[in-house]
C-alpha cells in the first residue's frame, strides 16, 4: 500500500502536512479512540467489514476536543513571547463549548503558561453543558439564542481583551485538528486487518458545521488518495 502526500492546493484552507502536524501536537492529551466492529452489522451490510470509529469517547465526549486542542496549542506556538497569557473566545451552546475550555486548561497545564478561555452561549443553553463549560474552567458570558447576538458578544470580547477567536468549524486550526480522526482511523484498521487485508475502501463521515468532514476528507486523500471514497452524511 502506498501512501499519497497531494501537493498543498491553494483552493484549500489545509493541506495534508497541517494533519499530521496537528497529529503530532495534540497526541499527548487527545485520547486515542477505539475502533470497534460489529459482526451483526456486517452481516446486514451483505458480509461487508465496517468499522466505526468512537469519539464518544474522546475527552468532553466529542471530536471537538481534537480541533479545539490543536487551535489553542498552535496558538500558543505563534505567540513571540512565551511569558504572554493566551486568552481565546468562541461562541457555542454544546461540544465546541466544553472543549474549549477543557483544552484552554489542559494546554495551560502542560506549557505551564496561563491560558484563559472565554464561552458566549445562549441563554436557553443546556444545563449540562454549561456545568461542563465551568467545571472545565470555561468563563461563559450569557446571550439572547441568535447568532447575531453571539458573533457581537465575541467580536466585543476580542476588542476588549485582546482574545482569539476561535470558530467552531471554520477555523484552520480547528479543521486540520478534526483530521485527526482518520489518521487514526486508518492506521488501527490496517492494524487490525493488516495490510494484506487492503485498506479501507470507503469512509462515512457525519456533517454539521463541515470541519470533521472537511479536515477527514485532507487526511483520507492523503492516506489513501482516490482509492478510498468519502461519503458525507448530512
Amino acid at each position: 500500500m502506498n501512501n499519497i502526500d497531494p501537493q498543498p492546493s491553494s483552493n484549500y484552507c489545509i493541506d495534508f502536512q497541517d494533519v499530521l502536524d496537528a497529529s503530532t501536537k495534540i497526541k499527548d492529551i487527545a485520547r486515542k479512540t477505539p475502533v470497534m466492529t460489529c459482526s451483526s452489522l456486517d452481516h446486514l451490510a451483505n458480509n461487508r467489514r465496517l468499522f466505526f470509529k468512537v469519539e464518544a469517547l474522546q475527552r468532553t465526549g466529542s471530536f471537538k476536543f481534537r480541533g479545539a486542542l490543536n487551535a489553542i496549542l498552535s496558538l500558543m506556538d505563534d505567540v513571540e513571547n512565551k511569558n504572554e497569557e493566551v486568552h481565546v473566545v468562541t461562541h457555542s451552546s454544546g461540544n465546541h463549548a466544553a472543549a474549549v475550555a477543557l483544552a484552554a486548561r489542559l494546554a495551560s497545564e502542560k506549557t505551564k503558561r496561563k491560558v484563559e478561555a472565554t464561552i458566549v452561549m445562549p441563554d436557553n443553553a443546556p444545563l449540562i453543558k454549561v456545568n461542563g463549560v465551568k467545571g472545565f474552567g470555561g468563563s461563559i458570558v450569557f446571550v439572547e439564542s441568535t447568532n447575531e447576538a453571539r458573533e457581537i458578544m465575541a467580536d466585543k470580547i476580542v476588542d476588549q481583551k485582546g482574545a482569539v477567536f476561535i470558530h467552531p468549524s471554520e477555523d484552520k486550526r480547528v479543521i486540520a485538528g478534526q483530521g485527526t480522526v482518520c489518521i487514526e482511523f486508518v492506521e488501527q484498521v490496517r492494524e487490525m486487518i493488516g495490510f494484506v487485508g487492503g485498506d479501507l475502501d470507503a469512509v462515512i463521515i457525519p456533517v454539521g458545521g463541515g470541519g470533521l468532514a472537511a479536515g477527514n476528507a485532507v487526511a483520507l486523500r492523503g492516506l489513501l488518495g482516490t482509492h478510498v471514497k468519502v461519503r458525507l452524511a448530512y
